[in-house]
């Protein structure tokens, strides 16, 4: 039976809420009795700004991120590596060699030059194969002790990291290894009854299978929209026609939304660091998921 596909994407691209209305749902509908299973299929964290997580990674021998813990905290029979098949540590620009004037934004924000560690997993019938690799072109534009605590973190994993170039980062960031990250979902939507599905930035479908989603949660500071699976899709579906595949990053979820609309919109309550919504906070959308899964459950039957 095809799970539920709950698709969680940010309207205000870095910083939206995305991972914590994902982890809020899945934890809240596993409470409520369904099998459910996050999925976030790129992820990215900034070192500078997390540096905890490099000793996640010496201690699990794994380029992990900070969005995929907190979604295996909530979620710990599902692997790191199956709920996020992509992920990429990024390091920080080294402002002493620009004769300290800023980087452009768009610069300073790319996963493409300052992405350093990463991993992408392949998801097979009776295991998980993995990769690592070290782009040797961002390590050298990032600070002599980010460099150092990159290198230390890069001799701890298993496989030991290939060493690559911008092009890999390239492609992972503009959604490549689509193959490897297709391969987890279907792992997982085997055997989960409903898949919270996490978007990046403001892609509007990360993957073909997100594209295709029962329900959209759109997630703002302080707001979400609650938006019909259906319209999304042949909204998405219109976009694709003139932009090109939007999990290509082609098209942005505000240009989705202006054409879909929203059923309900749900104000949030401000949390703060750690927490998670209730089920008094996102009861709305809990509901329809709930429906959905029996409904699909009956069908099923």
């Amino acid at each position: 039976m095809k799970g539920v596909r709950v698709l969680v994407v940010g309207v205000a691209g870095e910083n939206s809420g995305k991972t914590v209305m994902g982890a809020s749902l899945v934890g809240i509908l596993r409470r409520e009795g369904l099998k459910t299973a996050p999925f976030k299929p790129y992820a990215a964290t900034r070192v500078w700004l997390h540096p905890d997580i490099l000793g996640e990674v010496r201690r699990r021998r794994l380029v992990v991120t900070h969005d995929a813990l907190l979604y295996h905290k909530v979620a710990p029979d599902v692997s790191i590596e199956a709920l996020n098949p992509a992920s990429l540590l990024m390091g920080e620009p080294d402002y002493s060699r620009r004769g300290w004037r800023p980087h452009p934004l768009s610069l300073e924000r790319s996963p493409i030059s300052q992405g350093v560690l990463g991993r992408v997993s392949l998801c097979r019938e009776d295991r998980i194969d993995t990769f690592h690799f070290i782009n040797i072109q961002a390590l050298g534009r990032i600070p002599q002790s980010m460099q150092e605590a990159f290198i230390d973190a890069a001799a701890a994993l298993k496989p030991y990291p290939l060493r690559v170039g911008d092009e890999v980062v390239e492609n992972l960031a503009g959604g490549g290894f689509t193959s490897s990250v297709e391969s987890c979902f279907q792992r997982i939507e085997r055997e989960f009854d409903v898949i919270v599905i996490e978007s990046n930035h403001d892609v509007p479908a990360p993957t073909p299978s997100a594209a295709e989603p029962d329900i959209v949660v759109a997630v703002a500071p302080g707001v979400a929209g609650i938006i019909d699976g259906e319209r999304y899709r042949k909204s998405l579906q219109a976009l694709s026609e003139t932009l090109g595949a939007p999990f290509q990053a082609r098209a942005t979820v505000g240009e989705v939304v202006r054409l879909t609309g929203v059923m309900e919109t749900i104000p949030l309550p401000l949390l703060e660091e750690g927490e998670l919504y209730g089920l008094d906070d996102i009861a709305s959308i809990v509901e329809k998921i709930v429906m959905m899964a029996s409904a699909r459950e009956a069908n099923y039957r």
